[in-house]
């Protein structure tokens, strides 16, 4: 089992490389007034983070609220 984590890792981290080499275009990222120049990878790669990072704290906030109405009742 340990082996096929990591060929699964490996392949993983293959794909991500190979992704990053091919969009390594400029893209303008315009929010408000303010404008940035990224690559299109690391464009991609924020927009997943922070994506990752509001859907934990939606989580949390979410079961947090669960746990409480349990304890009401």
């Amino acid at each position: 089992m340990r082996y096929i984590k990591r060929f699964i890792l490996f392949f993983l981290i293959i794909v991500a490389l190979i992704f990053a080499l091919q969009n390594y275009d400029i893209v303008t990222i315009s929010f408000l007034k303010w404008q940035k120049d990224l690559s299109l990878t690391l464009t991609i790669v924020l927009t997943y983070i922070l994506g990752a990072i509001s859907g934990g704290l939606l989580f949390s906030m979410f079961k947090s609220l669960v746990k409480s109405g349990k304890k009401k009742t």
